[in-house]
């Protein structure tokens, strides 16, 4: 016989035992599952082969509104409606049936009408190899669309706003190939994404030297550049170009972003502007006026070369932050400052504005302001443009015509009076001859000593008379000058060393300073140092009553064509309402009796007949300066 084959024998015992594990195992397991199912965030649905439902969990029932007992039995088309009736809710079910998973997005209608977005995932169930039926997991994806649409809005504007911009933009990898490109840049070259950079855009076969891009790579910073471009059109044109480094979230440079905008017409403007700028500066240098920009506070703020020169500084620096009323006299800067303010509150030109301005050293000249508002691009109100002008000669020949206007008026009035004195001398020559001679018999005759002494007061005026009678006949046969060479020092010698004693006993000092080498003048000698002489007694008698004594300073020098001579006292002075009426005949300010005012006509008349000019300068309080020029050898 054969090897017969045992088999193992159980227990019916151990059978059932085994049986009951496996089906206490198999509950487990579904209560897990049904566990799973009931609790899963996902909506899930059990179909059987006729795409009717046969379970639907809570999610499911919270997602689309039905409970599992409305839906149970039903098929799929009935419950779960796409929004578009031309997809079948049952092709995922099909697509299950045909041993195929099914995944996607769509729309899906609830229970009271209102859509939800769903992704489905639909898959077979099987038994075996038996296919009984399909699932169907349903997720909300309801906010994630709306963030979607958000994020793509946000992206079409971003992009609109990209491809508007007058600026190109450029995102290149590492490589520099042309990962973007926007609008701008794709109208002017072209659509080059996937090319070289450097290639699309200067036509070369390799990076320029200082490309902005291979910096950003290199050092990971922004660097900007500029650079020619030949663009398709043909034309030649200037491009800046600012590159970024674009990182990953570890901080690892992954590419670049380049912008770039077209300078061309910008360098263009900016070159002009700087021509006519140049051009401004160079009017605003070039002019003879002095141009102060002042701001509201008063200070300047720009300046031109002619004010430092004019008002005697180095630089501009000296004056730049500095109160423009600085330089315009004390008593003066009130009227320039309400001249400013009206200026600024009428929004008109103040001109014309005669003032006493300042030099650095302190000293005043005459100068004329003109000033008007000054306003920022945007027409706000900023400060005033003051223009200054230094007037000096301006008045200088104001004052030589007035001068020449009262000098002829004088040398008619003169003549007019010349003739007047004479007739008058000879009128009352004869009666005071009489006088003093029958006064001097009178005093010789045997007459008390009383009457004697009234007779000597009346032969004493009398002389006095004819003595004012001498001087009118004079003043009015004035002779024409012997001109021959005169040394004017030797002359001033000469009537000083005549009036040494008078100035020694009345305390006046006399100071001389004169030029060495000053060249000889055609003159009457004697007729000058009659002029000499009536100054010099003038200026003695001004110190001896107002202190008694004094200085007195003679100086001569050569000016330009002329022999210069100032007589300078330190006496009273001369009040401004006289200073030009000095040479007036009989104006005088001395006392009744002290002086018959003669004398410095006699002088005008002199100089004026010798082609030259005398005048006086004062101020009350300060003393006196006669001044006599001379031309030098006229004939």
């Amino acid at each position: 016989m054969g090897n017969a084959i045992k088999t193992k024998q159980y227990p019916v015992k151990e059978l059932e035992a085994e049986r009951k594990r496996a089906e206490e195992a198999l509950e487990h397991q579904r209560a897990y599952f049904q566990q799973l199912f009931n609790d899963s965030p996902e909506a899930i649905a059990w179909l059987d082969t006729a795409d009717r439902f046969v379970n639907v969990n809570k999610a499911f029932e919270t997602l689309f509104g039905y409970q599992i007992e409305e839906v149970k039995g039903r098929f799929i088309n009935d419950v779960v409606v796409p929004e578009d009736r031309t997809e079948e809710a049952s092709a995922l079910s099909r697509a299950a049936f045909n041993n195929k998973t099914h995944r996607g997005e769509t729309v899906r209608k609830r229970k009271d009408g209102s859509l939800v977005d769903v992704s489905i995932v639909g898959y077979p169930i099987r038994f075996g190899n038996k296919l009984v039926g399909a699932c169907a997991i349903y997720s909300d994806i309801t906010e994630r669309k709306r963030a979607e649409a958000a994020l793509q809005a946000e992206k079409n504007k971003l992009q609109s706003v990209v491809d508007a911009m007058e600026y190109g933009l450029t995102i290149q990898d590492m490589d520099y190939n042309i990962l973007y490109q926007n609008e701008l840049l794709r109208v002017i070259f072209g659509d080059h994404v996937g090319e070289k950079c450097y290639r699309v855009y200067e036509g070369k076969e390799k990076l320029c030297d200082g490309c902005p891009v291979e910096k950003a790579f290199r050092d990971g910073k922004s660097h900007t550049s500029e650079r020619r471009v030949i663009i398709p059109s043909g034309e030649v044109t200037l491009w800046e170009n600012t590159a970024n480094p674009i990182r990953d979230a570890k901080g690892k440079i992954v590419s670049c972003l380049e912008i770039t905008r077209n300078i061309t017409e910008l360098k263009r403007v900016e070159q002009a502007l700087k021509q006519s700028q140049e051009k401004l500066r160079t009017m605003f240098e070039s002019v003879t006026d002095g141009i102060s920009v002042i701001n509201l506070k008063g200070i300047i703020t720009e300046t031109n070369q002619r004010t430092v020169e004019m008002h005697g500084y180095k630089s501009k620096g000296e004056l730049i932050d500095r109160s423009a009323y600085e330089l315009v006299a004390p008593q003066d800067r009130e009227k320039i400052a309400n001249c400013a303010r009206k200026a600024i509150k009428e929004g008109t030109l103040i001109a014309g504005i005669e003032c006493t301005l300042l030099r650095a050293d302190g000293s005043e000249f005459p100068g004329e302001l003109s000033t008007s508002v000054f306003k920022d691009a945007s027409d706000n109100l900023v400060g005033h443009i003051t223009i200054t002008r230094d007037i000096t000669e301006r008045k200088r020949a104001e004052k030589e015509r007035r001068e020449l206007e009262h000098r002829a008026h004088l040398t008619s009035r003169l003549a007019s009076i010349g003739e007047m004195a004479a007739g008058i001398a000879h009128e009352i020559n004869n009666p005071l001859t009489a006088v003093i001679g029958f006064a001097q018999l009178v005093m010789d005759a045997n007459i008390p000593d009383d009457v004697k002494k009234d007779i000597a007061v009346i032969y004493k005026e009398a002389q006095r008379a004819a003595e004012v009678a001498k001087n009118l006949l004079v003043f009015a046969r004035r002779r024409e000058p012997a001109k021959q060479p005169t040394d004017i020092n030797n002359a001033i010698r000469e009537v000083l060393k005549l009036r040494a004693y008078e100035q020694k006993v009345n305390n006046i000092q006399v100071n001389t300073r004169f030029a060495p080498e000053l060249p000889e003048v055609m003159a009457d000698y004697s007729q000058l140092q009659q002029v000499f002489l009536n100054i010099i007694i003038n200026a003695e008698s001004a110190m001896l009553e107002a202190h008694n004594g004094g200085t007195l300073t003679v100086t001569t020098q050569k000016v330009n064509d002329t022999s210069r001579v100032s007589f300078t006292d330190n006496g009273p002075g001369i009040a401004k309402e006289n200073l030009e009426r000095v040479f007036d005949p009989f104006f005088t300010t001395k006392e009744v009796g002290k002086g018959t005012g003669l004398g410095l006509s006699l002088c005008h008349g002199i100089v004026v007949q010798h082609g030259g000019r005398i005048y006086a300068r004062s101020k009350l309080g300060k003393g006196a300066t006669f001044v006599v020029e001379l031309p030098i050898n006229a004939h």
